[in-house]
């Protein structure tokens, strides 16, 4: 029913109830998921800082642009995370009464500023920062794998942009079915024209097509997300991939997907320079507030990510769907 096994120092496996996760024990991360023989989740579960900067945000391609997020944000190091493994522990369920394994992974986190985009008009500097960044992972005997992770970020850093996860699905995942604030994109401070509810959309619908690339897509008040969508090379089962479900543990969180990763929007300075990709997700405990800062204020502090103390879990399902 479970088995652990090492690829080579770097890597190693475990397997359980249809599912096998390949660690990268240099890391500290998850490196991918399996289900049933299939990869569902590839490149890696990392912790996400960062967000495509918004118009209010700053705008990227203007030299004369000093006062506003994007430079502090960049002079962070949070669009640059390295991750190094420091210690893993994984326990075994002895009963039924207990989950199949428990695994808990803390990393060391390092911010590096410095990045250049092609589209950012300035470099900018900053002094690297590093913090502990722990992951849980517990595998119930219903299948559900609960994923937390918390960590507690330098009093010295600006406020963030985003704090959550990102991961790419496989290919062929596009449709998309969730509970929580819709239907269209919304964020904390501007969710007023959303409602509350189950809707049905596809990763393309989620994407915003602004003039100059950029954050788009968000969805607040999230309880469960669902992917589904096909194979183009299995021709089994009509192609069906699993279906993936994250649903919330205690607190609603925020998702995002897209055929554009945060990096890609922020190095691209027109929508012609996109090029699609897997879908790129990101679970978010929260993003930061939009404000109006392009013609306006700048975003109020009750919507704004101040540094210290941040926690997110929600649960993963891999399910075979039903024709």
């Amino acid at each position: 029913m479970l088995s652990m096994s090492k690829k080579n120092e770097a890597v190693s496996f475990v397997m359980a109830l249809g599912l096998e996760l390949e660690l990268d024990n240099t890391c500290g991360l998850v490196n991918s998921i399996r289900y049933k023989g299939r990869e569902v989740i590839k490149d890696g579960i990392k912790l996400n800082l960062w967000r495509a900067p918004t118009d209010n945000d700053g705008i990227k391609q203007w030299k004369g642009d000093t006062s506003r997020p994007i430079w502090e944000w960049l002079a962070a190091g949070y669009d640059n995370l390295s991750f190094a493994g420091v210690t893993s522990r994984f326990t075994k369920g002895e009963t039924i009464s207990h989950p199949v394994f428990y695994l808990e992974l803390i990393t060391k986190v390092t911010l590096n500023p410095g990045h250049k985009y092609k589209a950012v008009s300035r470099a900018v500097s900053g002094e690297k920062k590093e913090f502990e960044w722990r992951q849980h992972l517990k595998l119930g005997r219903n299948g559900k794998l609960l994923y937390s992770m918390s960590t507690n970020l330098p009093a010295s850093l600006p406020d963030m942009p985003r704090f959550g996860v990102c991961f790419r699905l496989a290919k062929g995942y596009e449709n998309i079915e969730y509970v929580g604030n819709g239907p269209n994109e919304n964020y904390s401070d501007r969710k007023s024209g959303s409602f509350f509810g189950r809707y049905h959309t596809t990763v393309s619908n989620m994407y915003q097509n602004y003039v100059v690339p950029q954050e788009h897509g968000c969805r607040t008040g999230v309880k469960k997300v669902v992917f589904s969508g096909k194979s183009s090379c299995d021709s089994s089962k009509n192609g069906e991939l699993a279906l993936v479900r994250f649903s919330s543990y205690s607190e609603p969180f925020s998702f995002t997907a897209s055929h554009f990763d945060c990096w890609h929007l922020t190095d691209c300075a027109h929508i012609n320079e996109l090029e699609k990709s897997r879908v790129f997700v990101c679970l978010d405990y929260a993003q930061s507030g939009l404000g109006t800062r392009s013609c306006g204020p700048r975003t109020r502090d009750e919507y704004l990510l101040f540094p210290g103390m941040y926690s997110l879990a929600f649960n993963m399902e891999f399910l075979q769907k039903v024709s």
